[in-house]
């Protein structure tokens, strides 16, 4: 294999995550892979736990419908054709794992001060023992 062929990268809509969402770019190019998003939405987790591909549903839910909003706006200006575009809440390390499986991605980029991380150190050690892929982590500033 010559490189990776499908990289997931996870992002909120937080300022920082234009650095992780540049390096996930930069490095999809560099293996003319394609290229999958998974916003990781936690004001929406105690409304919804599933996973949502934004772009390919009709959403009649008015949060689902601002939250679809907010992340088209952020990705308007990625130069590289996105494969899919997918909105998680609930149950981080389930739905991200999912998102892996449905995406087939052989790596997954996240942010380093990212909610998974954040939130509970153990989601970070369930992430890496549960994913089946390869795991990038970007450290970004606080």
């Amino acid at each position: 294999m010559s490189g990776y062929q499908h990289i997931l990268v996870t992002i909120d809509l937080s300022p920082n995550y234009q650095k992780v969402l540049d390096k996930a770019v930069a490095r999809a190019k560099a293996n003319q892979a394609k290229l999958s998003i998974v916003h990781v939405n936690l004001k929406m987790q105690s409304l919804y736990n599933q996973m949502y591909e934004v772009f390919t549903h009709e959403l009649e839910d008015k949060p689902l419908l601002a939250a679809k909003r907010e992340l088209e706006q952020m990705l308007a200006s990625v130069d590289y054709p996105l494969e899919k575009q997918i909105l998680i809440s609930g149950d981080l390390v389930e739905q991200i794992c999912e998102a892996v499986r449905l995406c087939d991605a052989d790596l997954l980029i996240c942010g380093h001060e990212h909610h998974l991380f954040r939130q509970n150190s153990s989601v970070a050690h369930q992430l890496v023992e549960n994913i089946n892929c390869d795991l990038l982590v970007i450290p970004l500033e606080k």
